[in-house]
């Protein structure tokens, strides 16, 4: 069950402990069932797709060169895309899983252990940088303003975070259920994900605990396909595939014609409320 918070966002009303919260976390990745995230390829259209983030931060942070650390780097995609033009990088997380495999020679770039403590390291170390990366890590921990809060302690004056997010809760969500589609609150995936944010919430949130917004950005609104019950994937998970690779042919396609054209879309998506990935862009800085 969810519930909306004093700060605007939904949240589990039941989260599972740190400890219970490490212990489901090592089942899913590392246990005996477990399903290894970071064992899968990616075809050449995918990693274009996943390049479109790094050059999206590039563009929207106005930063060309500088030092980066990234907060639960996975696969370390960014790690490669800002190594690549002579950037300082740095990644933080739990497993070295993801880089070992696709990008083996940056692992000496990567810290891993409990990805919290090390930013707390990070911080009390003095280390500041100059685009913060947080991908897809706000809505998995037990306390969202805390990361929030922690965050700022390693960017440096006149930097940038990119911190981004599910849109979880939208308006096109919710028209999804109400057509009869898919199931109340089908988003909604605990433990994995604890805390759920809209475009609109995340934006107050944000400026609440005192960074000062420069831009969201959405990415291709996927949750269209489930309006129609022929590419319904919701109901259907075999259709799951095919829109994903819709998504990416569509927004690679456009990146092609003009990166510009690819942010104004995104920029168009988040205005309109839809877009199944956020992305907001924040400083300390007005």
């Amino acid at each position: 069950m969810l519930l909306t918070t004093a700060d605007g966002f939904a949240t589990v009303t039941e989260k599972p402990t740190p400890q219970e919260l490490e212990a489901f976390y090592n089942d899913l990745y590392f246990g005996e069932d477990s399903k290894n995230q970071y064992a899968k390829d990616y075809t050449d259209k995918e990693i274009l797709h996943k390049y479109i983030d790094c050059r999206e931060a590039g563009a929207v942070s106005g930063l060309s060169s500088g030092s980066l650390l990234d907060v639960g780097c996975g696969e370390g995609f960014f790690l490669k895309y800002f190594s690549e033009r002579d950037w300082a990088v740095r990644g933080l997380d739990f497993t070295a899983q993801g880089v070992e495999r696709h990008f083996p020679e940056l692992i000496d770039r990567l810290e891993t252990g409990n990805l919290f403590e090390l930013l707390t390291r990070e911080a009390e170390g003095g280390a500041r940088y100059d685009l913060v990366v947080c991908n897809n890590v706000l809505e998995h921990v037990i306390d969202p303003l805390k990361l929030l809060e922690d965050l700022k302690g390693v960017v440096a004056p006149g930097g940038v975070v990119r911190l981004a997010v599910p849109n979880d809760g939208s308006w096109l969500q919710q028209l999804v259920v109400e057509l009869g589609h898919a199931r109340p609150d089908f988003w909604v995936c605990p433990p994995e994900h604890l805390s759920y944010f809209t475009v609109e919430s995340l934006q107050a949130l944000l400026e609440r605990v005192g960074w000062h917004l420069r831009e969201i950005l959405t990415a291709f609104p996927i949750e269209l396909y489930q309006v129609n019950d022929a590419s319904n994937y919701a109901r259907e998970r075999s259709l799951g595939r095919a829109a994903h690779f819709a998504r990416v042919d569509f927004e690679v396609a456009l990146c092609e014609q003009s990166l510009e054209k690819l942010l104004a879309f995104r920029c168009g998506c988040a205005a309109a409320g839809i877009g199944r990935n956020m992305a907001a862009y924040m400083t300390l800085e007005a």
